[in-house]
């Protein structure tokens, strides 16, 4: 017998080893007595509300054991297994408890611990063992609201926007909410809310919307909100409606001319003047309209222009333009022209524009320019044309340009274009013409694909091709591979090259190194949630402004563009060239370019630092000679006042350029400053710049415009009409309004989509509408008297012109009450009985709802009928229920029934378990 029992231990402990082998991710715990064996950590599963385990229990003694096991579980969780359970096992004997507990929503992210406590009977002895509960973190909102409709009088611009948030997630979530409107202007600060988890609050934004645009207010405006951070997020919408006796579905009743007088004074240096302009259009009918402008005195490119006028005319798919035209797609031209257009589609089209210099006040260019646009396809390909003839007097040359673009391929991730073209100079001095012909050729091509992006393009224009970009050359090749959304490398190479200087800044020739350069290397990108970053290396060679050659130097490329939260935004560009073995002495070169841009809501700063090499003029004798040092600073402030109204721009400009023959340096100030008001169709504009200091011409400017728009009514040619209703008590019921029946004020109508109320004398004006029938909704009046409408809670009406309809009411009956809120002793959150609906549903399904104030009080004006009243269930979680949700008002045998409602929060349960064995 005492064999046997031997074998069964040894058994015991092949059996435990075996074990050990088989799960390492469970614990296992021993003692002289028991070994017990379980999982060390348990992660929970987000779609099950259990814990599981499985206790794995053999006896290792010499002599059976009876034990008792106790669970302790923490805050959060309960114990579903039985508890206090007693087990025997005899020497080697082997038992699998399973092991289960409930999580609660309350229970918090993190990592718990639970208890296991095995008390031993004889010996009387106690093990302790525990484990880990891993609850992952839970992100969730979720936001209830009741109120989309919301009303604004002039007398009382002040609005409220609730809405009811909870946090249903297991961890305190700190989010951010935001109030948008494009409409207003409005873009509020963001409201920062920290809700610990399964807590609510009810979020009340408060508005005063600017009395002006209420004025102003025809039709509904939307106000959103956003709600979210970085893991959650959603928008709800708000309608804002005006709220009065009367509205307008359109400001003018009569088809008008909008006009635009302006007026204004210039100022540069010595230089006073005023002028006066006026602006205009007409539309005649849908694809129909003139438009017109005149100024008796502008500032052009070189000095005053006088009497400058414009005019053009739509018809359909026609387009006509007369008075001061400019263009400069291949000529610098501006006059007095004539442009003819047709557009047969999107993208079909042809344009004749004729040019000349009269009104040009641009002393130093007298083109006079033909221009003919046409884009068409055939058989598949879109193909455009570009022909133009030049005329400048200055030079004595006389222009031609013909370009073909052909578009073979044009998709999202392919295309293909074509260009080729040819032009001539004819040039004319003292009886000798010189005839120079060039030619112009290139080709655009993008293609991609999920992980490749490859861009190509050329253009070669010949060193005798007419126009501002004479001997232009330009290629620039990329392809990049894309390994994830956030990492990229590829290759490039960019070269361009220009015998003009037109790009060319005249005074402080600092983008010179934009043009006659070359460089080709690699690149990487990594485009993180708010930081795009762009690193490479290239080999670059440039052409000095002279003729002068730089050899190829090792450049460094740097951009960074990083989106800071709440604040703006940071973009970075560099590139930095060095060179060790320059010219015929040997010298090492460094030169680099590089520009920040800090914006923010309020200002930012502009900042450039560029260093570039000065080299001899002479090829066979390339030296450095020096180099020259600009810095550019340009910080900016940005206002906004008076509820948008006012806004405005201030900057200081500091420039500096230092190379060996001196120092050039100008430091200015500028300013904006515009007024706006929509309402009374003004706007005053006043601009001004100073130079504080120059080693160059200073050009100080100032201007002030003021402009006034006026619509022009047209008085023969009424468009839209007055509806009026007159709401009334029908005494004696025979559907007429007699000389003692009064009105019925303050009750709530829905015309269409636009609430009204009615006045003192029950009339209600809705203004300037279209002909057509229009809905009345009297489902949410509740005026005080508790009058219905005898005709329905829903009525037509058709508008053929002016129109007049009363309306009879007659008593009804009155559903009201309140709603109480009973929290639980320990609870700390908050529940407002505010803005709760309440619907009234009657035996046929018709609806009638109302919201309760603030104090949770409510009121419904019914008919006579049995109803069912309840509140909104989406409006509730298992925080916080009605005791009941629906109640039955039967308003044949009441006039008027008080029906009040209890929510109640459920009461927290303390689980408290004793672990210990007696």
């Amino acid at each position: 017998m005492k064999s046997f029992t031997d074998i069964r231990w040894y058994l015991a402990i092949v059996f435990v080893l075996m074990s050990g082998l088989c799960s390492r991710l469970n614990a296992q715990t021993g003692s002289q007595y028991l070994y017990v064996v379980y999982k060390e950590s348990v992660t929970m599963d987000q779609e099950s509300p259990f814990v599981r385990n499985n206790l794995s229990i053999t006896n290792i003694f010499s002599q059976p054991l009876q034990f008792t096991i106790t669970y302790s579980s923490p805050e959060g969780y309960a114990v579903i297994s039985q508890n206090g359970m007693t087990y025997e096992l005899a020497p080697g004997e082997n038992t699998i408890i399973p092991l289960t507990f409930s999580r609660d929503k309350k229970a918090k992210a993190g990592t718990e611990m639970a208890g296991i406590d095995i008390q031993l009977k004889n010996p009387s002895v106690k093990l302790e063992y525990g484990f880990k509960i891993v609850n992952l973190s839970v992100k969730e909102l979720r936001v209830y609201q009741d109120i989309q409709d919301v009303m604004v009088s002039v007398t009382d611009p002040h609005i409220e926007l609730p809405l009811r948030i909870r946090n249903v997630g297991n961890t305190t979530q700190t989010f951010e909410v935001n109030y948008f409107s494009k409409a207003i202007n409005l873009n509020s600060r963001r409201i920062k809310i920290v809700l610990p988890q399964q807590k609510d609050t009810l979020l009340v934004y408060k508005y005063d919307m600017p009395q002006y645009f209420v004025k102003s207010l025809t039709k509904p405006i939307v106000i959103t909100a956003r709600i979210g951070n970085d893991t959650v997020g959603s928008i709800y919408s708000f309608k804002v409606s005006k709220l009065g006796t009367s509205n307008k579905q359109n400001k003018n009743a009569y088809n008008f001319i909008p006009l635009t007088v302006e007026g204004g004074y210039l100022a540069n240096n010595a230089d006073r003047s005023y002028y006066f302009g006026i602006t205009g259009a007409y539309q005649f009918k849908p694809g129909e309209q003139i438009s017109f402008f005149y100024r008796s005195k502008q500032y052009g490119i070189r000095s005053v222009q006088n009497d400058v006028f414009g005019i053009s005319l739509r018809y359909h798919k026609w387009d006509y333009q007369l008075g001061l035209l400019s263009d400069s797609r291949q000529f610098f031209t501006s006059g007095l022209g004539a442009s003819v257009g047709y557009q047969k589609n999107e993208v079909e089209g042809t344009r004749l524009t004729v040019i000349s210099n009269l009104m040009s006040n641009n002393s130093i260019n007298k083109n006079q320019t033909a221009i003919f646009t046409s884009s068409y396809k055939v058989k598949g390909l879109l193909l455009g044309t570009f022909l133009s003839v030049n005329q400048d007097p200055l030079s004595h040359t006389n222009s031609a340009i013909g370009i073909q673009h052909i578009n073979i391929w044009s998709r999202e991730n392919l295309l293909l274009r074509l260009i080729g073209g040819a032009g001539a100079d004819v040039r004319e001095r003292n009886d000798d013409k010189k005839y120079m012909v060039g030619s112009t050729v290139g080709y655009d091509f993008i293609f991609g694909r999920p992980h490749w992006k490859i861009m190509s393009s050329v253009l070669f224009n010949s060193n005798n091709f007419p126009g501002v970009y004479k001997g232009w050359r330009n290629q620039t090749h990329s392809a990049d591979y894309y390994f994830t959304k956030k990492f990229s490398a590829g290759l490039f190479y960019n070269s361009s090259f220009t015998r003009q200087n037109y790009f060319i800044d005249s005074v402080y020739y600092d983008n010179r190194y934009l043009y006659n350069l070359t460089n080709y290397g690699a690149r990487v990108g990594f485009n993180f949630k708010k930081v795009a970053l762009t690193l490479g290396v290239a080999r670059t060679q440039s052409l000095e402004y002279s003729s002068s050659t730089i050899p190829e130097f090792t450049s460094g490329l740097f951009s960074m563009n990083w989106r800071i939260k709440n604040i703006g935004s940071l973009s970075i560009n560099s590139i930095t060239s060095y060179h060790g073995d320059f010219g015929q002495e040997h010298q090492q070169v460094l030169y680099y370019a590089n520009t920040a841009v800090l914006n923010t809501r309020y200002g930012g700063v502009n900042v450039m630092y560029n260093r570039m090499p000065l080299v001899s003029r002479f090829v066979d004798s390339v030296t450095l000679l020096g180099y020259r040092d600009v810095m550019s600073i340009t910080p900016f402030m940005s206002f906004v006042l008076w509820h948008k109204r006012i806004n405005g721009r201030l900057q200081y400009s500091f420039y500096q350029a230092t190379e060996p023959r001196g120092v050039n340096e100008m430091q200015s100030v500028m300013g904006t400053i515009m007024y706006m008001n929509a309402n009374a169709g003004v706007d005053v504009t006043l601009f001004g710049s100073y130079v504080l200091k120059s080693t160059y011409t200073p050009s100080n400017f100032a201007s002030l415009i003021v402009r006034k728009s006026l619509n022009v009514p047209i008085i023969t040619n009424r468009k839209f009409y007055d509806l009026s209703l007159i709401l009334y008590e029908d005494v004696n019921g025979n559907g007429h309004r007699d000389a003692n029946e009064q009105g019925v004020p303050n009750a709530h109508i829905i015309v269409n989509e636009t609430s009204l109320y009615s006045g003192e004398e029950g009339e209600v004006r809705y203004k300037n509408v279209a002909k057509g029938a229009y809905r009345l909704d009297f489902h949410e009046m509740n005026n005080s008297k508790g009058l219905i409408p005898v005709r329905g809670f829903q009525q037509f009406v058709t508008v053929t012109g002016n129109t007049k309809m009363e309306i009879p009411m007659n008593k009804g009956k009155v559903i009201k009450g309140g709603i109480t809120i009973i929290f639980d002793s320990l609870s700390k959150t908050t529940f407002s009985n505010a803005y709760l609906r309440v619907t009234a549903i009657d035996s046929s399904g018709e609806k009638f709802s109302t919201l309760t104030d603030m104090l949770g009080n409510y009121q419904l004006n019914v008919p006579q009928n049995k109803y069912i009243v309840t509140l909104n269930p989406d409006a509730f979680d298992d925080g916080f229920k009605p005791v009941q949700m629906v109640q039955n008002a039967n308003m044949y045998v009441a006039d008027e029934m008080v029906l009040n409602y209890v929510i109640k929060q459920r009461t927290r349960k303390i689980n408290k378990i004793d672990a210990t064995v007696k």
